[in-house]
């Protein structure tokens, strides 16, 4: 790994404070990435814990996220690389959103990357894509 992708606490924490700030552009959102992909577990956690754990709704990080043409990405690495408990956080802190996401050309990947988690997981969540007759 080369030096300047180290991500030392510090540099999680500076990452951290970038999604926190919704900061959607395309380098931003690839240093951030990159702190999800080479941080140890506990900075992953904490990264992720920050972006998951703001307020909820339509004006929160992760939602912000989520329909970002950029930092979309970031989510979909923070679903890949998140312990399971921390991906069963992100499945419930996203599900309120299903429909909204369906909306966005973004949104619709991080929904195929949750059906692929759930797929894999069983029914605990109940289907990621809701109901078949396109009533949401």
């Amino acid at each position: 790994m080369p030096q300047y992708l180290n991500c030392t606490l510090a540099h999680a924490w500076i990452c951290m404070w970038i999604c926190v700030c919704k900061s959607t552009s395309c380098v931003l959102s690839n240093v951030v990435e990159k702190c999800v992909i080479h941080s140890s577990r506990a900075e992953r956690a904490l990264l992720i814990d920050e972006v998951c754990c703001q307020k909820d709704g339509p004006h929160s990080a992760l939602y912000t996220m989520m329909k970002d043409q950029y930092a979309n990405y970031v989510v979909q690495r923070m679903i890949d690389m998140a312990e399971p408990a921390q991906r069963k956080i992100i499945m419930h802190k996203i599900r309120p959103h299903i429909a909204t996401l369906r909306k966005y050309t973004y949104g619709k990947h991080i929904l195929a990357k949750l059906e692929k988690y759930y797929m894999k997981s069983g029914s605990e969540l109940g289907p990621i894509g809701g109901p078949t007759n396109g009533l949401m």
